[in-house]
This record gives structure tokens, sequence and C-alpha cells, in this order.
């Protein structure tokens, strides 16, 4: 999951996603000084190997993408979809990614179809190369965006559908 974002946003991306919703939390359950890990996820102090080590353990996700930002962050891919899902959301909350807003950007519709994507692949045992993820997200996500079927409330099942449907064409 290659979708580009600093360590210490993807330390608080993967913090909620495993389930801590405050920072406090998460510190209180593995005795790390508050202080300490908020400037870690804010960005204040830089983030070492042995701090970046110790927090993948603790998430139990992938020191790679904590680090770097490749691999997926979780072996469950729900989780991997959800963090995708947030660290869009954290782009979109930055003021560089105004221009998505003014674009029509629809990170909904993005996080439904890598849900469906991560799902029946999951159900199918298949991997993808993050290349591949993004080029099926990106091909699937502009067939959809403007589609009526999308705007009448069963986006669901449409985009199920169409995600089956390249998958299935991609297998071929």
């Amino acid at each position: 999951m290659n979708i580009d974002s600093a360590p210490n946003i993807r330390l608080r991306v993967a913090r909620k996603a495993a389930g801590f919703c405050t920072s406090s939390a998460f510190c209180k359950q593995y005795n790390i000084p508050a202080s300490t890990y908020s400037q870690h996820e804010t960005g204040k102090r830089a983030l070492k190997d042995d701090a970046l080590s110790e927090y993948a353990k603790y998430l139990g996700l992938s020191l790679i993408w904590l680090k770097f930002g490749r691999e997926r962050p979780f072996k469950d891919e729900k989780l991997n979809a959800l963090v995708a899902e947030k660290l869009i959301l954290e782009k979109n909350e930055s003021p560089a990614t105004d221009s998505l807003y003014e674009l029509g950007f629809d990170h909904k519709l993005l996080a439904l179809i890598l849900n469906s994507l991560f799902d029946m692949l999951e159900a199918r045992s298949k991997r993808l190369t993050n290349e591949e993820i993004s080029k099926a997200a990106g091909v699937l996500y502009l067939s959809l965006q403007n589609a009526s079927a999308y705007e009448q409330g069963i986006q669901g099942e449409v985009v199920r559908a169409a995600v089956k449907t390249y998958l299935l064409a991609s297998e071929q």
C-alpha cells in the first residue's frame, strides 16, 4: 500500500485502525510516555528506528510499511482497506489536497472500491502488487465516478460487480 504519507501520519492511522481511538489509550496499554508518543505522532519529534520497531510490534503491523510506506501494513486485508481509507481522508484534510475536492474527488467511492477489491482478492487467495492495486483502483474509480447507478443508492452492488468483472478480465 503506497499512499504517499509521512511515517508520523502512518503511525496515527495505524493506531486508529488497530482500535486505539486515542493516543492516550495506546500509551497507557504499552507504558509509553504520552508526550514522547504525541511528538512522534504529530511529527514534532523524529521517529528513530527503535521507536518505529516498538510501535510496529505493539500495533501488529509491518515495520517496512510504517517506516517507508511500502508493503501492506497489516496481514488482515480489511484493516489494510481501513488504513487506505484513513490515509486518503488524512490527505483530504490537508490544504495541499483541496484541489481533489475541486476536481470532485469522491474518497468514499475509492474506499468502497478498495474494500471490495481487498475482499475479493482475499476470497480468491490472490495477491496483487501495489502497482496492480493502484491501477485497478484507478481504472475502477474512473469508470464508476460518473455512473448513474452509483448516484441512485446501489453503489455497493455496482462497485462489487465492477471489481469482480475487472478481476475476471485481468485473469485472462
